[in-house]
């Protein structure tokens, strides 16, 4: 049966994004935490895991943080978008470090005007002070990967051509170009790993270069168990939605975009000068992110590597629980990486 719905998708590029027959996924196949899977061969996105409940930008600012945020469509023929927040600094011509930012949800939901991301943001901006531009990559089930990467890469080419010319005066007057870093959670971190590699033998427009990295539990498989993973861990939704939302990777997910252990001294490739990875002690990823520092680490890489661990914290923690005591402390700590 899986076989089935996996040639279904690789017939169409674009699939579209109905309601089930009955009208509700009742009638559907829950595949995982993240889609169904519909008797006519729709397929849906499960938006109860993380209810998206969109919010707007808030271009006259924030009444709680002071952060002002906008919505741009960069790329009018695929639709790719982003919500870029702004925070107040007294002189308007300071120019602040720019952070490019990459939602999780296992590439099929989340985006920028969810209400949690948007939450998340106007602290990150308003405690670091920094520009930040929230990237509404494509998602499965209407694109497949590699197509969330495709979009991350043409949106930091779009950011590096504001340096010589463009139309957004946010960035353009604020943006500190020489102080641009990439910041992603789950499958986010998992985007921010492959852009760290390609910086490292693609150039940006205009001599723009991305000074660090910062990995939140990256969401990273490969077909072996890690010492000390729980032996349930291929059953889990996350590692049971790879194999549908790229239906071409004839290695599953020994896939070199959600594996990067395979890697080894590659990673002296990085193109980043420092990097940090940030777990869960609670996390069923915890071990990924832990063997990914361990990897990078010991890869001869030259530059920066910091990680930390949350005590006693789940998945994606500082989204689902912006008012805890990790969160704070988390948003503390990004905000130290990116002005040191």
């Amino acid at each position: 049966m899986k076989s089935v719905f996996i040639a279904i998708l690789t017939a169409s590029i674009v699939l579209l994004f109905l309601p089930c027959n009955s009208g509700t996924p009742d009638s559907c196949k829950h595949i995982s935490s993240f889609i169904y899977i519909c008797p006519n061969g729709t397929i849906l996105r499960d938006t109860t895991t993380v209810p998206l409940d969109p919010v707007p930008p808030c271009p006259n600012r924030d009444p709680a943080t002071g952060v002002a945020s906008k919505d741009i469509l960069i790329n009018p023929l695929t639709k790719l978008s982003l919500r870029v927040y702004l925070p107040y600094v007294p002189n308007p011509t300071t120019r602040i470090p720019i952070l490019v930012y990459f939602h999780g949800g296992a590439f099929c939901i989340g985006g920028p005007s969810s209400r949690l991301d948007h939450l998340y943001l106007n602290k990150v901006s308003s405690t670091a002070k920094v520009l930040i531009v929230s990237v509404g990559y494509r998602k499965f089930p209407q694109y497949e990967i590699p197509v969330p990467f495709d979009d991350a890469w043409v949106t930091l080419r779009w950011l590096a051509s504001l340096k010589v010319i463009g139309f957004d005066p946010w960035i353009m007057t604020q943006g500190d170009f020489d102080k641009v870093f990439i910041v992603g959670e789950s499958a986010g971190a998992t985007i921010v790993h492959f852009l760290s590699l390609r910086a490292g033998f693609m150039a940006l427009p205009h001599g723009v270069t991305i000074t660090g990295a910062f990995l939140a539990m990256p969401y990273f498989l490969n077909s072996t168990l890690l010492p000390s993973e729980p032996k349930d861990f291929q059953q889990q939704s996350f590692y049971q939605v790879w194999d549908y939302v790229c239906p071409r990777c004839n290695e599953g997910v020994d896939s070199s975009y959600i594996n990067p252990y395979g890697l080894g001294r590659m990673m002296t490739l990085i193109g980043i000068e420092k990097m940090m990875v940030y777990v869960g002690e609670k996390d069923y990823l915890k071990q990924r992110g832990i063997a990914y520092e361990d990897m990078v680490r010991s890869s001869g890489w030259d530059g920066e590597l910091q990680a930390y661990k949350a005590p006693g914290e789940d998945h994606v923690f500082h989204v689902l629980k912006p008012n805890s005591t990790n969160t704070k402390i988390f948003i503390d700590r990004l905000a130290a990486f990116l002005n040191a």
